[in-house]
């Protein structure tokens, strides 16, 4: 009940501080629906881990039932250590508008300096809510991985959808 509450409150100012410049936007809640999972292989490779200094995109066009003209979408993301159990080094994830970073021949703008995700060395699971506003219009999000550790084999990535914008 504690998270609800959260997740509507942050929804609910969410609203009033859009960034959407063609007017205020409306939130849609979905029945909550799971667009990535690196363990399993929903949306990526089964057993695709995510490793330190990795940037990699996940197409949210059109799946869970996201609209094509979704401005935004709500998401809850979970870091799990390798094969689903502890992981073996502290980090942090930051979760952006894919479309924002143009990486070649150089990137135009910088990967977001906030986290939406961080972890201690030895945690199972990890997960926060997130809103990425899909300012650039590609509806897809990129997911930077950065974390310590001697030869760090990396984390798993699970990203639920809760609800778009719209």
């Amino acid at each position: 009940m504690k998270n609800s509450a959260l997740s509507i409150l942050a929804l609910t100012g969410l609203l009033f501080a859009s960034h959407a410049t063609a007017g205020p936007t409306r939130y849609t809640a979905l029945q909550p629906c799971r667009a990535i999972n690196s363990l399993h292989g929903i949306g990526v490779a089964a057993n695709t881990l995510l490793v330190n200094g990795e940037a990699r995109w996940f197409n949210l066009r059109g799946r869970c039932n996201v609209p094509l003209d979704a401005t935004g979408v709500a998401i809850n993301v979970t870091v799990v250590g390798p094969g689903g159990g502890l992981t073996q080094h502290g980090g942090y994830l930051n979760v952006f508008d894919a479309g924002l970073v143009i990486e070649h021949p150089h990137p135009v703008l910088p990967t977001p300096e906030t986290s939406v995700i961080n972890w201690q060395a030895g945690q199972q699971a990890v997960a926060n809510f997130h809103v990425v506003n899909f300012e650039s219009g590609s509806r897809r999000v990129k997911i930077f991985a950065a974390y310590g550790g001697v030869n760090p084999v990396g984390v798993h990535v699970i990203v639920d959808v809760l609800g778009y914008f719209k």
